[in-house]
């Protein structure tokens, strides 16, 4: 039968996420000039990089932390809209008790605090620097972080450990979704695509990093960082195109 998301709803919404996102890589790093003087470019001499490029490559430290905040307040206002739809449709609690209310954000702050030094010592165990790039490497992990796992933990309820039918059920579909990656409606693919484009996107950021070319873009770790983002937004789409086809064809 037909999906009950509200598909274009979704459509509608996504056009300006995408936008604030793409703002939050390209435009929010120009901030750092605000606050200091940028530093000139001391690779690539004989290559110039066009000068939109300045205000990323030049403080790649700053770089990050401006994509990273841009990041967390697009996911903040995008996570309060799925998870209107997932209300809409009987998926999360309904419910406007206020420790509910206070739970859930305190939840997607958790899942932060709790999935950051993953994410670190899995980027740090495929070769990223931690000794001399600390902050580099750990401003990538909270990215990370932020686009894999705020919004799932944000919209779903959180796993309990009891022992009744609807724990095991809910168990189930975190197990399901984020270690299977198997999905059966429009809202689990927009939990699960984006996080799993994230990744992708952000291993394949990586390769250029190794390449002999001396551009200033290729500082770590821009390249993973701008990489996933892209990720998400590729995953994104691909959650709306995947459920619309699926829509069409049960019509």
């Amino acid at each position: 039968a037909p999906s009950p998301f509200p598909l274009p709803r979704y459509a509608s919404v996504l056009g300006p996420h995408t936008v604030l996102l793409v703002f939050s890589l390209i435009y929010l790093p120009r901030s750092s000039e605000l606050f200091f003087p940028l530093p000139p470019p001391t690779s690539s001499l004989d290559h110039p990089q066009p000068k939109w490029m300045e205000p990323i490559t030049a403080a790649p430290v700053w770089t990050l932390f401006w994509v990273v905040l841009g990041v967390w307040g697009c996911l903040g206002a995008w996570a309060g809209s799925v998870r209107r739809w997932a209300k809409s449709i009987g998926i999360a609690d309904s419910s406007s008790d206020w420790m509910v209310c206070a739970i859930i954000p305190a939840c997607s702050f958790l899942s932060l605090v709790i999935c950051t030094p993953i994410y670190f010592v899995l980027v740090v165990l495929f070769g990223a620097p931690y000794s001399s790039y600390l902050v580099h490497t750990l401003l990538l992990s909270i990215l990370l972080s932020l686009l894999t796992a705020y919004v799932p933990c944000y919209v779903l309820p959180p796993p309990r450990q009891d022992s009744s039918t609807s724990s095991l059920v809910l168990r189930y579909q975190w197990t399901r979704l984020f270690s299977e990656f198997l999905t059966k409606s429009p809202l689990e693919r927009i939990l699960v695509y984006p996080g799993v484009g994230t990744l992708i996107g952000a291993w394949a950021g990586a390769a250029p990093i190794a390449l002999d070319w001396d551009r200033p873009w290729q500082a770590w770790p821009l390249t993973p960082a701008y990489g996933a983002v892209l990720g998400y937004i590729a995953g994104s789409y691909a959650a709306l195109l995947t459920s619309g086809m699926l829509y069409f064809a049960a019509q």
